[in-house]
């Protein structure tokens, strides 16, 4: 009996690896990393957003809810009437690597003041927008590059993994910012949309080059 179960936990871990294995390699096997790494860099850097608005900026849990709210409101606002024209007019990757540029340059000009008005009334809202078009964006050339035969499998192992980045995430984020200080948050953030910029251009050239040869070899639009 023992032999027999432990035979049928290999066997599990073997077929998990191996779908694992097939979902990286199938056809949108580098979008699916590419959504890993961006969940992963994503809740790192903010994992400790909280601590940082209480030390930083000084808010009550008042205000910091608030805060949450409104920026939720502008991004239901933004889903509703921005997202789908911005993709139409410019082109889901190219909005896609302009949002990173975009954020990369707000986190930066965020860690070089304490003005509490321009932080709220600027920062937070561009980020809120940013971040909205920028999952969206994700999500749609996502589920264009997955083949329909591999949908199920590639959805599974996002699934997984993303369980496994709320394990890890916080470690990685806690541990950064517990040895730079809880004010280098935005610097972070910085480096993590700038990590990102290399990759997705290169992943949403490749998989949009995929999509003119599969639609009869139309021009795929430049990054």
């Amino acid at each position: 009996g023992g032999r027999s179960g432990g035979g049928g936990r290999v066997a599990a871990v073997r077929s998990l690896l191996q779908q694992t294995a097939a979902a990286f390699g199938g056809g949108g096997g580098q979008m699916l990393l590419l959504r890993l790494l961006y969940s992963l860099l994503m809740r790192a850097g903010y994992s400790m957003h909280a601590l940082y608005e209480s030390q930083v900026w000084s808010l009550s849990p008042a205000v910091s809810g608030s805060l949450a709210s409104y920026n939720q409101l502008l991004g239901l606002a933004v889903d509703w009437l921005l997202v789908g024209r911005l993709a139409a007019s410019r082109g889901e990757g190219r909005l896609l690597c302009l949002c990173l540029c975009l954020a990369t340059l707000n986190s930066l000009l965020e860690s070089r003041h304490r003005a509490f008005l321009l932080y709220a009334g600027l920062h937070l809202p561009v980020s809120a927008v940013l971040g909205r078009i920028t999952k969206t964006c994700l999500a749609s050339l996502f589920s264009k590059s997955v083949p329909a035969a591999d949908q199920a499998l590639v959805l599974s192992v996002l699934d997984v993994g993303n369980s496994a980045i709320n394990v890890v995430a916080p470690l990685y984020g806690g541990s950064v910012v517990g040895r730079l200080g809880v004010a280098s948050q935005p610097l972070l953030a910085a480096a993590h949309y700038a990590l990102l910029l290399a990759p997705t251009a290169l992943v949403v050239r490749r998989a949009e080059s995929e999509a003119a040869r599969r639609g009869g070899g139309a021009k795929p639009k430049e990054l």
